[in-house]
């Protein structure tokens, strides 16, 4: 199936749904239907893709901590699944088990580095995804213990980010027709995060004890908020002792066709 040829199915059973709740044909939010139609067709995706290209292989790699001090990391990732967590090795800025292989580049600065991971040139176009290849997985580890930059761009995927244990002091998240669950640094004392989301499901999770700062715009889709614990204030939501808290996420987000939820 040709992406454009995909774009167009989708648009037309996603405007389908919206005319009848419009008409009240359809009981409840034409999203409530949306989501799941897009996870069976993903899945069917992964699934028939399996059986016709077979298992891609697993190439491990890591990457030595050196002498960095603090690093800047973007992850590439096109399409299948995308985890990153905080791994256990001190010595290692990065590991990971990447199916279908990966392109690093890293660049020292001094006491910093930059990081990226991307995709091989060979193992992903979007027509191959539209084609039904199988969806690549990658499972990234990070260093605990050093400031980091992270940057997420995703495509048709499903990412799980579990950034808890993580000193993360700058996020952007950038995703495409994906699902997305975020998890924020739990004590990486300040942390600035802007998710930018075109037709996906983004779920972001403020640990307990972690004060937050939210604004932004979802354009057709819907920003869900819970003020019970992040009330609005002048337009924003807000933790009411954001300005004194140890720990605290100032969250910007920019939606397009999709759900957002912060709790």
């Amino acid at each position: 199936m040709r992406a454009r040829t995909f774009w167009g199915i989708a648009l037309i059973v996603f405007g389908g749904l919206l005319l009848l709740e419009r008409l009240g044909v359809l009981p409840g939010s034409a999203w409530s239907y949306v989501w799941p139609l897009a996870l069976i067709g993903f899945g069917l995706i992964v699934l028939i893709g399996a059986v016709r290209k077979g298992v891609l292989p697993v190439t491990n790699a890591a990457l030595p901590l050196g002498g960095a001090h603090s690093a800047r990391v973007v992850i590439k990732h096109g399409a299948g699944q995308l985890r990153v967590d905080a791994g256990e090795a001190s010595d290692m800025l990065l590991a990971g088990a990447f199916t279908g292989g990966v392109e690093s580049q890293r660049n020292d600065h001094g006491e910093e580095t930059d990081i990226e991971l991307k995709m091989p040139s060979q193992a992903f176009a979007p027509w191959d995804w539209f084609n039904l290849r199988e969806g690549l997985a990658w499972d990234v580890q990070l260093n605990p213990t050093i400031p980091l930059k992270l940057s997420v761009d995703t495509g048709a995927s499903s990412s799980h980010l579990n950034l808890t244990k993580l000193n993360v002091q700058r996020l952007d998240i950038h995703t495409g027709a994906s699902s997305v669950e975020v998890t924020m640094p739990a004590h990486a004392g300040r942390t600035t995060a802007r998710v930018e989301s075109g037709v996906a499901s983004v779920d972001i999770r403020v640990p307990d004890g972690v004060a937050a700062r939210i604004s932004g715009n979802v354009g057709m889709g819907e920003l869900k908020v819970d003020q019970s614990r992040f009330p609005r204030h002048n337009g924003t939501y807000e933790t009411p002792n954001f300005d004194t808290a140890t720990d605290r996420i100032e969250l910007d987000v920019q939606g397009g066709v999709g759900a957002v939820s912060v709790r």
